[in-house]
């Protein structure tokens, strides 16, 4: 007679059933395991100390100068003027095109690896296609409104004599200006060394790490977290249809007037300090409301400044949530490498298109 289950001794069943634990708990050990060399460690509040203040008017603070290390799961290596990149000569070499990059975040390259940000890779290709050393300096900081920019393209970006200068204008740049504490984190308002005591500082700090330090138990519930909403609300081809996508034509009228002092007049000043100096402007913009859009190409056309739209190089997504869902970071909305790798290549066809990148001189390395 064939045995069953409850013809089995109760050590049998009870064996039996330890075994698959067994098997369930070295799958998700090995899973785990898995998970910790692909997916990048938890940072939900994406707050770094990285921050140092400067006597530079308008800009508040920059980068910590001289630091190699990581930040925001990427690596974050500065220069002697606080910016992200390589060390920069001052004056820049012979027969090479030299592009000041300006911006927040975006521009930065918040969460991306230096190699793959925008700034980077649209040096690569642009010296390629050019036949010529291209160089981008990297002034963009996260956190930076449009005055700051305006203040680090014064007093960092003109003097070092760049050949074109790159904006990214972005939709939250209409915020107040941060400022960084001594504790190299960035706050609200202006704190000098002393303003806190022993005791406060301690507290802070301790807040801090608790709050900043991840404190993550699985790098596997990590990626699970990160992607269920990308999983649960990506759209089906029936809600897709009939839907207007996000970045459709833009409608004429007065542009907004809480727009226009914070963000709208800042960029113009920055347009026309950078003609001055005899260097050409390109707006590489990052916004998609409506009258966002519409106050960005309204300064376009009022100063004749050629404007590439960066949110315009996803034509398969159809709004915010849609855009996220495809191509940002997965612990956070800024956007992953493959964004930036379209954002270089919309700016560099922008600037061969508008001829930005001046011809070689006579004598200089590439002169025909």
């Amino acid at each position: 007679m064939e045995a069953k289950d409850t013809d089995l001794p109760r050590g049998g069943l009870a064996g039996r059933l330890l075994l698959g634990l067994g098997g369930l708990l070295v799958s998700v050990a090995l899973a785990e395991g898995v998970a910790r060399l692909v997916v990048p460690p938890e940072n939900p509040s994406a707050v770094e100390a990285i921050f140092e203040a400067t006597d530079a008017p308008g800009v508040n603070y920059v980068l910590i100068p001289n630091r190699d290390g990581t930040a925001f799961n990427a690596d974050l290596r500065t220069n002697s003027m606080g910016f992200r990149g390589p060390e920069w000569a001052r004056r820049k070499a012979p027969g090479s095109f030299r592009i000041a990059l300006l911006g927040d975040s975006h521009a930065f390259g918040f969460g991306v690896p230096f190699e793959s940000s925008t700034g980077e890779r649209l040096s690569r290709s642009l010296s390629v296609t050019l036949g010529r050393p291209v160089e981008v300096l990297n002034f963009a900081v996260t956190g930076y409104n449009s005055f700051q920019e305006l203040g680090v393209l014064e007093h960092f970006a003109l003097p070092m004599r760049p050949d074109l200068v790159v904006v990214v204008p972005s939709s939250n740049d209409v915020d107040k200006a941060a400022f960084a504490d001594p504790e190299h984190f960035l706050v609200s308002k202006p704190v000098a060394p002393g303003d806190r005591s022993p005791e406060q500082a301690e507290k802070l700090a301790a807040w801090r790490r608790k709050a900043y330090a991840g404190g993550e138990v699985s790098r596997l519930w990590t990626a699970i977290q990160r992607n269920w909403a990308r999983w649960s609300s990506a759209p089906t081809e029936e809600s897709r249809r009939g839907k207007q996508r996000w970045m459709g034509e833009v409608r004429d009228g007065p542009v907004e007037p809480m727009l226009v002092e914070p963000v709208m007049e800042p960029l113009r000043r920055m347009i026309r300090m950078t003609r001055a100096a005899g260097v050409p402007v390109l707006l590489a913009t990052f916004a998609g409301s409506q009258k966002w859009r519409l106050m960005l190409r309204t300064l376009s056309r009022e100063e004749n400044v050629p404007m590439v739209e960066l949110l315009g190089v996803f034509p398969e997504t159809f709004d915010w949530d849609d855009l996220v869902r495809q191509f940002s970071l997965g612990w956070n909305p800024h956007l992953g490498p493959e964004a930036h790798r379209r954002w270089a290549k919309a700016i560099e066809e922008k600037i061969l298109a508008e001829g930005l990148a001046p011809p070689v001189q006579a004598g200089e390395p590439g002169a025909r």
